[in-house]
């Protein structure tokens, strides 16, 4: 079963931090189903798999296949305004250049594929400012994820 909290799994204090937001915020996602992660991220994104696998300590663990496999630090649960959940991974970063990187990766269309198969709606990259906790209120989060939705961009960096 995905550990969308990752207490025991962290990747980084930034996505810990991130995490620890979103469970108070009740925005986490419910876990998808191991093995149709690993199976859809093979079907999809066999070549990453393959060069991926290796970084990949537990392969049981579904939350590093979606951390270094599909780049997703987390994965949240908004509503849309007909009151219908949409899954978005989210992927977080302090560096602009990482960011654009990462965004590159992720608009691929096997990337999509990979989004869509597993029932994912969006795949934002977050770039926070190096202490969030300090700057960042949890309602303005929210406005900014909430605003970005109403964009309906499959994919985006989401400055906070």
């Amino acid at each position: 079963m995905l550990k969308n909290t990752m207490p025991d799994q962290s990747f980084t204090p930034l996505a810990d931090w991130f995490t620890l937001l979103a469970q108070s915020l009740k925005l986490l996602a419910n876990p998808l189903e191991p093995m149709r992660i690993q199976d859809i991220l093979k079907t999809h994104l066999g070549a990453r798999v393959a060069r991926m696998l290796k970084h990949i300590s537990d392969p049981s663990d579904t939350a590093l296949w979606l951390n270094y496999v599909l780049r997703t630090d987390v994965l949240i649960r908004l509503w849309d305004n007909k009151d219908q959940p949409v899954i978005i991974a989210c992927h977080l970063s302090s560096n602009i250049y990482n960011a654009e990187k990462n965004l590159s990766l992720i608009t691929t269309p096997h990337f999509q594929a990979a989004r869509h198969a597993l029932g994912i709606t969006h795949h934002w990259i977050l770039l926070l400012p190096n202490f969030p906790m300090l700057t960042l209120k949890p309602s303005d989060l929210l406005d900014d994820l909430y605003e970005q939705l109403e964009q309906a961009s499959e994919y985006a960096i989401i400055q906070l």
